[in-house]
């Protein structure tokens, strides 16, 4: 959806010199333009460029363009947030009436909302994400998508989107150290994950709960066990007798030399 705002010349007033604002929207191949109730300016006043009420200057009687700017911004927000709701949520095109009702002040936007869960979410964040996530990103959000489907199986949790507070946090916290026993890096990816679900569901208008935003998780620094250059060169120039283990030797320093996973690895051939 494309938001801008104009002036509406031919409707100048002749008594006071004041045009009308007007509001275009176009989405989905759509153009619609009304008229802001109560949103007037004079032509001297009006930035064509920023689309917005300038200042009045000093010893000019004021003009309001403070609370009308802040009427224009919070207008364009609010077809965003509908447009994104209807697009991303319901699934369904946002009538023009809507869009009328909008501009208007006339629309409720609780009437069409729809509750959804922090796992359905995930399933529409990841079924979003797979046309330009890795493979290995994917799964990662559906490992903890499934641990989050146990766990309010499991615990008598809220999982409306709007119910995802610190309240939820410390369950989580409990379920994944006590039951899944997870170390504090796994809690912190399951963490990590959740915030990005639910600001991405934020931005869509799927609520407008930030709480998830004190969620807090730390990890640790973890020993990562290696080869020198000299321990793999050994290896790498031992002649074993079985063949079996050879061919072992040979992928491990095959996977040391390339950086590549050892699952990677498995998917190479010989065309590679």
């Amino acid at each position: 959806m494309r938001v801008s705002f104009h002036l509406r010349p031919e409707l100048k007033s002749k008594k006071t010199g004041l045009i009308p604002i007007s509001v275009f929207v176009s989405h989905n191949g759509k153009k619609i333009r009304k008229k802001i109730p109560g949103l007037n300016v004079l032509e001297k006043d009006w930035d064509k460029k920023e689309q917005r009420i300038t200042l009045s200057k000093k010893g000019e009687p004021y003009n309001y363009a403070i609370e009308s700017n802040s009427k224009m911004n919070e207008l364009a927000l609010k077809l965003n947030k509908v447009w994104m709701h209807h697009q991303y949520a319901l699934e369904e095109e946002l009538r023009t009436e809507s869009i009328v009702k909008i501009i208007d002040g006339d629309y409720n936007t609780e009437i069409d909302k729809q509750v959804i869960g922090l796992v359905e979410c995930f399933d529409k964040f990841i079924e979003q994400s797979k046309s330009h996530r890795a493979e290995r990103t994917i799964k990662g959000y559906t490992t903890v998508r499934n641990m989050l489907e146990s766990f309010f199986d499991d615990v008598n949790c809220s999982s409306n989107l709007d119910d995802i507070n610190l309240h939820f946090f410390d369950l989580l916290r409990n379920y994944c150290f006590d039951v899944r026993k997870y170390k504090n890096n796994m809690f912190a990816r399951v963490v990590t994950n959740i915030k990005t679900v639910m600001n991405w569901s934020e931005e869509r208008g799927f609520h407008s709960n930030q709480s998830y935003l004190k969620f807090k998780a730390s990890e640790e620094e973890i020993e990562v066990i290696y080869l020198t250059i000299e321990e793999l060169m050994r290896l790498y120039n031992h002649e074993f007798k079985n063949e079996k283990l050879a061919r072992v030797r040979d992928i491990y320093c095959f996977a040391s030399l390339t950086g590549m996973r050892f699952s990677d690895i498995l998917n190479l051939k010989e065309a590679n």
